[in-house]
């Protein structure tokens, strides 16, 4: 078995619950769930969230059994689907300004589990005038084409172009379980993408993926012992080059 496929076995025994005891005493994950619809609520009725019809989808079946303590939930439901967006090329006024603009190409090369530039930068006015989106810090950007499967946090507000589907998270969230169940997941992730000319994840289709959701104190257990584990299996390699 490669390091590979160990980190794999990890973030699979990760988001199973099997990496980390659960403790009786964590607030189980229906509370947290319970909260974050609240909060999505108050957000709805503040008119800065539309409602997701799909955020009540039943869900008929599950691929497999979790944990007491744990539930079942969709992407759409524990946050905020953003889309992204190019401005004109031909404007210059729209580039070359503050804001970071990312592409999937930027993640080519990029090992971070954080971002927070790419090779170019928008204006407010390129902004204003695109399907591109102000992202905030703490999101999860991941590539739904060109290719499928790059994930990183952002490091600061920031935009991506349309080869993106962010989430924002509900405040209640550990964006670093999410971006760990996102990279544990992507190769079945895959999977449901659609397209002839090319290969493409719909805001639909990312916003139904199911999450097996931990409690809150579980979620940042599970995030230390994966990064501790990492961390070690890195240390290794080095030492053997």
């Amino acid at each position: 078995m490669n390091t590979k496929q160990i980190r794999q076995t990890i973030l699979d025994l990760a988001i199973r619950g099997e990496l980390v005891p659960q403790d009786p005493t964590d607030e189980p994950a229906s509370v947290l769930l319970e909260r974050i619809r609240a909060e999505k609520e108050q957000l709805i009725k503040d008119k800065k969230l539309k409602r997701d019809k799909k955020d009540n989808e039943p869900i008929d079946e599950v691929p497999f059994e979790l944990p007491e303590g744990w539930e079942w939930c969709r992407l759409g439901e524990i946050g905020e689907i953003i889309g992204g967006g190019t401005p004109s090329t031909s404007i210059e006024e729209y580039w070359n300004g503050e804001i970071s603009w990312i592409t999937p190409a930027d993640l080519s090369n990029h090992s971070d589990k954080y971002i927070a530039q790419g090779k170019r930068n928008i204006t407010q006015l390129g902004l204003d005038n695109s399907s591109a989106k102000l992202i905030p810090k703490g999101s999860i950007l991941f590539s739904t084409r060109a290719p499928i499967g790059y994930v990183v946090i952002a490091d600061r507000p920031l935009s991506t172009n349309q080869g993106f589907k962010s989430l924002s998270l509900s405040i209640n969230m550990s964006e670093e379980f999410v971006y760990y169940f996102l990279l544990a997941e992507k190769e079945r992730i895959k999977l449901l993408a659609s397209g002839t000319t090319f290969q493409e994840l719909s805001a639909s289709a990312f916003s139904k993926i199911l999450i097996p959701l931990p409690p809150l104190a579980e979620q940042h257990r599970i995030v230390q012992q994966i990064e501790m584990y990492f961390a070690a299996f890195d240390k290794i390699k080095n030492e053997l080059i």
